[in-house]
């Protein structure tokens, strides 16, 4: 019952206001699922999805509150949040490796490396137990 009310809960799907091609702002809604990271650029949003760069008029801070707090997003750096279900690995040297995009790399910052690997430990460890794996 409470993995139906945590499936239930959670969005699929954001709203971000999006540019178009001509410039022109437009409402985009995102699936969950696509969206590999989200970082802070040129005073806007850039979203990395697997279909590409998609860049947001709204703030950082306003894109990550969409995003639900269920573990599988994690803020590893100033205006930086990862998708931990793109991502491969974690190495010690602060490289996140991701499974998509051609295996890109982001860089975790030291101060906040310990915690990014212990985030990225729990949601491993939280979706091994609910698709009930073992």
């Amino acid at each position: 019952m409470k993995s139906l009310r945590k499936a239930v809960a959670a969005p699929v799907c954001i709203t971000v206001r999006c540019l178009g091609k001509n410039s022109e702002a437009a409402n985009r809604i995102l699936p969950i699922r696509d969206l590999i990271y989200v970082e802070s650029f040129r005073n806007g949003t850039t979203l990395h999805t697997i279909s590409g760069e998609l860049r947001c008029t709204q703030t950082y801070a306003e894109v990550v509150r969409l995003l639900p707090k269920t573990g599988r997003f994690w803020e590893y750096g100033r205006g930086a949040t990862v998708n931990f279900s793109f991502v491969e690995t974690i190495l010690d040297t602060g490289e996140i490796q991701l499974a998509a995009k051609n295996s890109e790399s982001l860089f975790c910052s030291r101060r906040k490396l310990k915690d990014t690997q212990a985030a990225f430990t729990d949601y491993q460890f939280a979706v091994l137990r609910d698709e009930g794996v073992g």
